[in-house]
């Protein structure tokens, strides 16, 4: 069964702006992108958040002493930090089409949270953090075990990489998922062997967020119900 109405070529349809109804990835978008913006236009702001903000790891240990905020936060601060305009970009793409695709599968997408809140919404981020969350896990545990010198990560794909286990559950269930997967495991797989456009790929904190989808997905939304016909 699809969760999206179908297209009825008799009915007048009132569009969204921009032919999109959910709208907290655009708000995402707008926030890692203003930071970015803050942190090229004011360059002390954006040593101050590099150094606050990344993953990092030092011969071994996650648990670097003295940092601004600590370490533990960083499993989340890191997405809103990157490393370049065509990284915040690229990154952004891929919230918009896997978050706004993630949204219309929902389980209940239109009951209310207390009442007020969101379910797409807050289904939405609760995924990006989760994502966050465990690929920044998942690239502390790549380093405690390679042990660097010194390694740092930042860049939001590790949120968008649930998401994009998200948007392959909700267009074609499992199967889809798991290619999807296969797909992403072999994009960092090619970076990392050619050097990539972006450099050395943060592969670990990828599949931790892919496998974080993983988990959360069926949980939370229907697969096989919606369609790219209707993206837009």
């Amino acid at each position: 069964m699809l969760c999206m109405k179908k297209y009825d070529p008799n009915i007048t349809h009132k569009e969204p702006i921009f032919n999109i109804e959910e709208k907290t990835p655009i708000y995402l978008i707008a926030i890692l992108i203003g930071m970015h913006a803050l942190m090229i236009f004011v360059p002390s702001v954006g040593n101050y958040l590099i150094n606050a903000f990344s993953l990092a790891a030092q011969k071994g240990t996650v648990f670097i002493p003295h940092r601004t905020i600590g370490n533990i936060p960083t499993l989340l601060t890191h997405v809103l930090v990157h490393a370049g305009w065509q990284h915040v970009l690229m990154n952004s793409a891929f919230i918009g089409i896997f978050g706004i695709l993630a949204m219309r599968g929902v389980r209940n997408k239109n009951t209310l949270i207390w009442g007020r809140l969101n379910r797409a919404g807050i289904v939405f981020l609760g995924l990006f953090i989760a994502g966050a969350v465990a690929g920044g896990l998942g690239q502390w545990l790549l380093w405690m075990i390679t042990k660097p010198e010194f390694s740092s990560a930042v860049g939001a794909s590790t949120g968008s990489a649930a998401l994009f286990a998200a948007a392959g559950w909700v267009i074609g269930g499992r199967a889809r998922m798991y290619s999807f997967g296969i797909f992403l495991v072999a994009m960092d797989a090619f970076a990392l062997v050619t050097g990539g456009m972006m450099g050395n790929p943060a592969w670990a904190g990828h599949l931790g967020g892919y496998l974080a989808g993983v988990a959360l997905v069926p949980l939370l939304l229907k697969p096989n119900c919606v369609s790219m016909r209707f993206f837009g």
